[in-house]
This record gives C-alpha cells, structure tokens and sequence, in this order.
C-alpha cells in the first residue's frame, strides 16, 4: 500500500504527535513513579492514563509503517501481522483503557469536590490497583475476539475479517454502548462539577455581602 498526497501531507504533523506524546506521557510516568508525594489515587490513574497513550502511539508506528511503505507479507508471518500490528487491534486495548480510565478520573473528581464528606465513594490507593486492572483486563476480553477473526487474503491482498453479521452487530453495539454511557457520566460529573463550583462562588460572595452589611450597620 502506497501513501496518498494527504498522508504525506499529514504525516509531519503526526510525527510531531507521536515524538511529543511519548516524551511527555514518559515524563508523567517517570515523575508519578519517583516522587512519592505524587503517590495518590488521582495521580495513579493519570499515570495509566500516560501509560495507555504511550502504548497507543508505540503499537500506530509500525501499523503506519507496515501499510504505508513496505510491501505487506502474506502466508502465517501476513496473518499475524494483520491480527496484531495492521489492523491496530492492540492499540484498540490501550485506547480502550485510556477512555474508562478518563471516565473514571472524572468520576473521582466529582465525588472530591461533590461529595467531599462521602469517603467511602472514593478510590483509596489499595483499591486503585485493582481498578486498573480491571480496565486492563476488561479491555483485553473486548479486543480479544478481533485476533481470531482477523486473516490476510492473498488473493485481494489485504486483512480480512471473518466475522458472522449478528455477532458482529451486536459487538459493535456494545462497544456503542461503552464509549455513550462513558462518554455521558464525564459529561455529567463535569457538569455537575462546574455547576457546584458556581454555586459555592455565588453563596460564599452573598456570605460575604451579609458580613459586610452587618459590618457597616454595627458602625452606623
């Protein structure tokens, strides 16, 4: 496969991307690990957040390279190739991570500045272990199924996938589903968040106006 104009075009550019984004999640990853004040659960989920970009740009250049300027290779070499590095199925596993993750720093969030009194909804540091691994595993079992179903055809040379309609329907679907609903609660608890914020501005200024008033009224 020959790059177009416009990938030549943009290509620059996400080099850019790419050489930023590794410097800097490396750098969120280097200083959350060293510094051991850095050490919270916020924190920890941001490091995964960096974590998940970092893999993500690292597993998109060889599938950029791979469909752009070489020839891709057939046989069993072509197969494995198409399930783990052409088709960018691990990269799907990170990006995956990377939106449950943010969805749940978000969350976090809101139960600080919302519900600051209520503990037991907040991630403890023990815990927040777990929680990554959960969004590891879950998105490892998601993408799982594509490494089966992914082949190279030699006769249109190119990956195939071998997939019945209805499983494939209601895969996508969930996945739908995921990214809606996680992509609704951020958009809740920022709104909520903010809205709190407002609030918290406005009565501790009309807190202030009554002191003041007082203020005067003792004076007169």
């Amino acid at each position: 496969m020959k790059l177009s104009t416009l990938d030549f075009v943009l290509l620059p550019g996400y080099a850019v991307i790419v050489i930023v984004g590794l410097i800097g999640n490396s750098l969120i990853l280097t200083v959350v690990k060293k510094k051991r004040y850095m050490h919270t659960t916020t924190n920890f989920l941001l490091a995964n957040l960096a974590l998940a970009d970092l893999l993500t740009l690292l597993w998109c250049i060889p599938g950029i390279a791979l469909n752009g300027f070489v020839t891709h290779p057939g046989g069993v070499l072509g197969d494995i190739l198409c399930k783990f590095i052409t088709m960018n199925h691990m990269a799907g596993i990170s990006l995956l991570v990377a939106g449950l993750t943010l969805t749940l720093v978000s969350i976090e969030r809101y139960n600080a500045l919302v519900n600051p009194l209520n503990v037991s909804l907040r991630l403890s540091k023990e815990n927040v272990k777990y929680a990554i691994a959960i969004m590891w595993l879950f998105g490892f079992i998601f993408v799982l199924p594509l490494f089966f179903i992914e082949d190279w055809d030699e006769v249109h040379r190119h990956c195939i996938v071998h997939w019945n309609k209805p499983y494939s329907t209601i895969y996508w679907l969930v996945l739908a589903t995921v990214v809606t609903l996680s992509f609704l609660l951020v958009c809740f608890c920022y709104f909520n968040i903010i809205r709190g914020l407002y609030f918290y501005k406005e009565n501790l200024r009309r807190t202030f106006n009554v002191f003041f008033a007082r203020g005067n009224a003792s004076q007169a």
